[in-house]
C-alpha cells in the first residue's frame, strides 16, 4: 500500500514540476519576430456561446493579439453540441473588435497534434521564411508542455504559450490526464 501511495504522489507532483519548469522558460512578451497566436478549442455551450473556460482563452488571446501580433488562429471542428467551435470562437473575437481578416479558422483541429500540424500548414502557406515566425498558443496551464511539444514536432522552433487566469476543480483531473497524454506525444508522433 505504501508503494501505491508513493507512486500516486510522484504521478501527481511530476506533471506540476514539469509544467512549472516549462512555464518559467516561456516569455512571449519579448518577441521580435512575426508572431501568430493559436487559440486551442474548448467546450461550446448548447446555446452556441463559448464556455467560461473558452471565453477565458479567447479573452487572453485577444488581450495580447490586439497589441502585438500578426494573425490569430482559432481551432477545432464540430463539437458534441453540433456547433463548429472555431466559428464560435471567430464570432466571439469579432464581437470583441478583432478584424475578420485577422482571424484564421481551422475547423479540422480535432486534437492538439492536428491543430499543431494544421497551424504549420496554414502559416507555411502564408509565409516564405518560417524561421522568422513565432507561435504563441493559448490554452489552460496544464496543457502547456504537450502543446509546445506538439508544435515543435510540427517543426516550429519559436514556441511560447499563454494560459488564462481561469481555474476550476476539473483542472486537477486534467492535470493528471496530461501525464499519459504527454508521454503518448513523446513516443508516438
Amino acid at each position: 500500500m505504501k508503494k501505491i501511495i508513493i507512486i500516486f504522489i510522484v504521478l501527481c507532483i511530476t506533471p506540476i514540476f514539469l509544467f512549472t519548469i516549462d512555464w518559467l522558460n516561456n516569455n512571449p512578451y519579448e518577441l521580435d519576430k512575426k508572431t501568430y497566436i493559436v487559440v486551442y478549442w474548448n467546450k461550446v455551450e448548447l446555446n452556441g456561446e463559448p464556455s467560461k473556460r473558452l471565453k477565458a482563452r479567447l479573452d487572453t488571446g485577444y488581450s495580447v493579439f490586439s497589441e502585438w501580433w500578426e494573425k490569430i488562429i482559432v481551432s477545432w471542428g464540430i463539437g458534441i453540441e453540433w456547433f463548429d467551435e472555431a466559428d464560435v470562437m471567430k464570432k466571439y473575437l469579432i464581437n470583441k473588435g478583432v478584424e475578420e481578416r485577422d482571424i484564421i479558422v481551422d475547423s479540422n483541429g480535432y486534437t492538439t497534434r492536428k491543430t499543431s500540424d494544421n497551424t504549420w500548414s496554414i502559416i507555411t502557406a502564408l509565409e516564405e521564411d518560417i524561421d522568422d515566425i513565432s507561435v504563441v498558443w493559448v490554452s489552460q496551464f496544464y496543457h502547456i508542455s504537450r502543446v509546445k511539444l506538439s508544435l515543435r514536432q510540427a517543426w516550429f522552433g519559436n514556441v511560447y504559450g499563454l494560459a488564462p487566469k481561469y481555474f476550476e476543480v476539473r483542472d486537477f483531473y486534467s492535470l493528471l490526464r496530461e501525464v499519459p497524454a504527454y508521454l503518448k506525444y513523446v513516443f508516438w508522433k
